[in-house]
């Protein structure tokens, strides 16, 4: 008997005789609720984890300005717990930063805009979300202005030529005569300091050793190690190799465009 069944968890009961077809269209119905429920689960659950995937703070805002959900990535940014910020109005808490100027109470969008927030710039966007041209939601995307920098070095590493790494350090230059321990002195003192280094000797004499040297004693050893023979470019060329161009610039031209080596030394060293 299921009276005595559900008295066991407390709860209270009463018989009804229903016809077997309405106990079978009850049960189905039942079934059928389980599994939109499930299937909504799924789904939320699922948001969820693309949202924690993102490599950028992400945080959307009802048109009533109630924050319907928040990523981990941008509790982090922001110092706050996701549950300080879920289903309360956005201008009580932290995300209040980002209405600089309304715009979270109106349709406007922002885009690559600034803001310092305990002491870390964030880079962010703020879009409208809109549905049968009403306003439906606010997406906030945002980054720390640090981890943008670290991202484009990366790439700027990829793209770099192999070899463009300085493998050669101090330790590297062998030899024990009174000029050559007073040039690698020298050469110590002026990798502490942030300005260009004229380095003159004759061919073969390991100018580049030194270069690198300098360059992994530097505050820019993380850096990429960028070298560039110049005797060997016409006066043509020198140009866009240095400085890179837009996409389409001349005919002969990549297409997408070509980043210059000063573009992909950015942090490091130019020899």
């Amino acid at each position: 008997m299921v009276g005595p069944l559900v008295s066991d968890y407390g709860m209270k009961y009463a018989y009804i005789l229903l016809p077997e077809p309405d106990i079978l269209e009850a049960i189905q119905h039942a079934e059928f609720q389980l599994r939109v429920n499930q299937r909504q689960a799924l789904s939320e659950n699922l948001i969820s984890n693309v949202l924690n995937l993102s490599s950028e703070g992400i945080a959307a805002i009802d048109e009533n300005g109630n924050i319907l959900d928040v990523n981990d990535y941008a509790c982090s940014l922001l110092g706050v717990h996701r549950n300080d910020l879920l289903e309360k109005h956005y201008s009580q808490t932290v995300l209040v930063v980002f209405d600089r100027h309304g715009e979270l109470s109106r349709h406007d969008e922002v885009q690559r805009s600034i803001l310092t927030l305990h002491d870390q710039m964030l880079v962010y966007d703020i879009r409208a979300v809109m549905i049968d041209e009403s306003l439906k939601a606010h997406l906030i995307t945002f980054n720390s202005a640090q981890q943008i920098k670290e991202t484009e070095r990366s790439i700027r590493l990829k793209e770099m030529k192999k070899g463009s790494v300085a493998a050669a350090t101090f330790t590297s230059i062998i030899g024990g005569s009174t000029a050559i321990t007073q040039a690698v002195k020298r050469a110590k003192k002026y990798a502490s300091v942030n300005s260009t280094v004229l380095i003159t000797a004759p061919s073969g004499c390991g100018k580049e050793l030194f270069a690198q040297s300098i360059h992994n004693a530097s505050p820019r050893a993380k850096g990429p190690f960028v070298v560039i023979n110049c005797a060997a470019l016409p006066e043509s060329v020198l140009e866009s190799l240095l400085f890179g161009y837009e996409p389409d610039t001349f005919t002969g031209g990549k297409k997408e465009g070509k980043a210059g080596l000063f573009e992909l030394a950015h942090g490091g060293t130019v020899f």
